[in-house]
C-alpha cells in the first residue's frame, strides 16, 4: 500500500475547490434569505430629526431659524455633577451621634 502520487498533488486543490464552493452557495443563500426578510420593510421617506427644524412658530407664517450646533462647556458640566454628587452624598450619611456623655 503506497501513497499514489500522481492523485497527491490534485487533493488539496480538490479540497480547496469544495471549500470555496460551500462558501459560495452559503452566500448565495444568505443573501437570498436576508432578501426576503427584508422584503416588505422600507425606509421613511423622510428624516425624522428634520421635523424639528421645520416647526414653525406660534406667529402664523413665521418659521423658527435654524438651531446652529453649540458643544457644551466641559468645565461647567463637571462643576454642575460635581455639586450634584456631594449633595447626594450628604443627603445618604447618616447623622452622626453626639459624643457627649450625660
Amino acid at each position: 500500500m503506497g501513497v499514489d502520487t500522481k492523485t497527491m498533488p490534485k487533493l488539496p486543490l480538490l479540497l480547496l475547490f469544495a471549500t470555496l464552493s460551500g462558501m459560495g452557495i452559503s452566500a448565495w443563500i444568505t443573501f437570498h434569505l436576508g432578501d426576503k426578510a427584508l422584503q416588505g420593510v422600507a425606509q421613511p421617506a423622510t428624516n425624522p430629526v428634520q421635523k424639528l427644524f421645520d416647526q414653525t412658530s406660534p406667529i402664523a407664517g413665521e418659521s423658527k431659524p435654524l438651531v446652529k450646533f453649540q458643544p457644551l462647556d466641559a468645565t461647567k458640566v463637571e462643576k454642575e455633577v460635581r455639586v450634584y454628587i456631594q449633595q447626594q452624598q450628604k443627603k445618604q450619611r447618616p447623622p452622626q451621634p453626639s459624643a457627649s456623655k450625660s
